[in-house]
């Protein structure tokens, strides 16, 4: 690997790491939620639920559950960048809400939970 390269890589992989740490851990699951919406990434959206409501969505489809969070954030916030998107989070080391803002606009709260050890988004 050429030094340039590898260069850009850690430069990359350093942001990554910045921006990751801004996210408190009980919001992982909103900001998965979001990388899920902007990939097409069915696989990762499975990832951020609760298993009780992953069991409900997955009745709906995973695919339809995915279309229908792409609609909801193209109505909400238009094309997005994940990096617009700050994180807050209220409540006890079981459970709470993540405020959500979009650049300077106040989305609706999440509720999210801890699940074996893991944070999850326990509505959708």
């Amino acid at each position: 690997m050429k030094t340039g390269t590898l260069c850009a890589f850690f430069l990359v992989l350093l942001a990554w790491t910045a921006q990751a740490a801004d996210v408190p851990p009980q919001a992982q699951p909103v900001q998965k939620l979001l990388e899920a919406v902007k990939a097409s990434d069915v696989a990762k959206l499975k990832e951020v639920f609760s298993g009780p409501l992953k069991k409900r969505l997955a009745e709906i489809g995973w695919k339809i559950v995915l279309k229908n969070y792409q609609k909801g954030f193209k109505d909400l916030v238009g094309d997005f960048e994940i990096k617009d998107f700050s994180f807050k989070f209220e409540g006890t080391k079981e459970a709470g809400k993540v405020q959500v803002h979009h650049k300077k606009k106040k989305l609706p709260d999440v509720s999210v939970i801890l699940e074996s050890g893991s944070w999850k988004m326990n509505e959708r």
